[in-house]
C-alpha cells in the first residue's frame, strides 16, 4: 500500500504499466491494494488518466499481431474504457494536468479515443472548459482533427462552443480550416458564433475561402456569417479566395452576395488582389457579377505592383478583358496619369500591357 511516497516505491509505475496494457484485473488488483491512482508517468508527467486517454487500441492490436482486426480492436476499446471508468470511480483525480497543462480529456479529444472521452466527459468530474498553457479547451483539438463524435458528446455536456485559444482560434475556425463540415454543422445547429475572429481578425468564413472548403462556405454563409467582415489588414474572405486562385470559392461569395468593390487598407479590392495574384479566371468572375475598377486605380497599382516587383497585375487585367485606355471622370486613362506623374517605369508597364492612349 502506498502512503504517497510514489517516489519510494514502483506502485503508482504499476499502475501506469498495467493501464497502458489495458488489463483490467491487474488495474483493479492494484487498486485494491491502495495504490496512488495520480502518480506520474515520465513522458508528459500525466496520471493514469492521461495513460487511458493516450493509450491506443489499434496499435496494440497490431502490436499483438492482429493488425486491423476489428473484433479485436473493439475488445481493447473496451477494455481501456472500462479501465478509465474504474480510475474516474475509484477517485482519480480528474483535474490534474500533464507538462503542457492539459487534463486527460485533451488527449482523449486529440486522438479521437471517443468511448474513453465519454467517460471523462460524462464523469462530471473533468472540467470540460479548463485550459491548457495555450488557452485551449478540449473541444479545440477534437475539431481541428475531425473527431466528430467527440465534438457532439462535449456540445451535448455543455462545453463551451466558443472557447479560444492564445491565438484566437476556436473550434469553428479550426472545423472549417480542415474542411470537417459534419463539425461546422454541428456547431453551427448548437449556435456558435460564427464571427469570433483569430488575432489576425479571420473568421471561419475567411479561412473557408482561402483554403477552398467550399462545403464548409455554403454551410457559412447559409448560418449568415458575416460576408464582408474584414481582418486586421482588411481583406474579406473575397478577397482572401482571390488571392489564394480558390476560384469555385470567389464565386461561392459572389452569389451568396458579398461586397465586391470593399477596400482593404492598402486600397485593394478583390479584383486588384486577383490581379496581383495573377487569377484571370476570378478578375472575369468578379467583373462579370459587377465589380468594377478605374482608371486611377490601374495607373496607382501599377506603380505599387512595380515597386514590388509584381509583373501579373496588368497581364491579367488584360487577359481578363479590362480596358487599359478607361478613363476616368476628368476623362484622362491610367497611361495619361502615369505619364503626367512622371512614373515613366508605370507608363512603359502599361504600353507594355497594350495601352495605347
Amino acid at each position: 500500500m502506498a502512503f504517497g511516497f510514489t517516489s519510494c516505491n514502483n506502485e503508482g509505475n504499476n499502475l501506469n504499466t498495467a493501464v497502458a496494457a489495458a488489463d483490467v484485473e491487474a488495474v483493479k488488483d492494484i487498486i485494491s491494494a491502495g495504490t496512488d491512482l495520480n502518480a506520474r508517468e515520465a513522458t508528459l508527467d500525466g496520471t493514469p488518466l492521461h495513460v487511458v486517454a493516450t493509450a491506443d487500441a489499434a496499435k496494440m492490436a497490431k502490436e499483438a499481431g492482429n493488425e486491423d482486426d476489428a473484433e479485436e480492436i473493439a475488445k481493447i476499446t473496451g477494455q481501456l474504457t472500462e479501465i478509465a471508468k474504474l480510475l474516474i470511480e475509484s477517485g482519480a483525480d480528474a483535474s490534474l494536468v500533464d507538462k503542457n497543462g492539459e487534463t486527460a480529456l485533451f488527449p482523449a479529444a486529440r486522438l479521437g479515443h471517443t468511448e474513453v472521452a465519454k467517460v471523462f466527459i460524462n464523469s462530471q468530474k473533468m472540467d470540460l472548459n479548463a485550459r491548457a498553457k495555450n488557452s485551449a479547451t478540449a473541444i479545440l483539438p477534437a475539431a481541428w482533427h475531425g473527431h466528430t463524435e467527440v465534438v457532439n458528446a462535449l456540445i451535448a455536456a455543455g462545453a463551451n462552443i466558443n472557447a479560444a485559444d492564445a491565438n484566437g482560434n476556436t473550434a469553428l475556425i479550426f472545423a472549417a480550416r480542415k474542411g470537417h463540415l459534419n463539425i461546422v454543422n454541428a456547431l453551427i445547429a448548437a449556435r456558435v458564433n460564427t464571427e469570433l475572429p483569430d488575432i489576425a481578425g479571420k473568421t471561419a468564413l475567411t479561412y473557408a475561402a482561402q483554403e477552398g472548403k467550399n462545403e464548409v462556405i455554403t454551410a457559412l454563409t447559409a448560418a449568415d456569417a458575416g460576408l464582408n467582415t474584414q481582418d486586421i489588414d482588411g481583406n474579406t474572405a473575397l478577397m482572401c479566395a482571390a488571392i489564394a486562385n480558390q476560384n469555385a470559392a470567389v464565386q461561392l461569395l459572389i452569389d451568396a452576395k458579398a461586397d465586391l468593390n470593399l477596400k482593404n487598407k492598402n486600397g485593394y479590392s478583390a479584383i486588384t488582389a486577383a490581379a496581383w495574384a495573377g487569377n484571370t479566371e476570378a478578375v472575369k468572375a468578379l467583373l462579370t457579377a459587377g465589380a468594377t475598377i478605374t482608371a486611377n486605380e490601374i495607373e496607382g497599382f501599377t506603380l505599387l505592383m512595380n515597386a514590388r516587383g509584381n509583373s501579373l497585375y496588368l497581364p491579367t487585367l488584360k487577359a481578363a478583358g479590362v480596358d487599359l485606355n478607361m478613363k476616368n471622370a476628368e476623362g484622362k486613362s491610367a497611361l495619361q496619369l502615369a505619364t503626367e506623374k512622371g512614373h515613366s517605369a508605370v507608363a512603359e508597364a502599361l504600353k507594355a500591357a497594350g495601352a495605347t492612349e
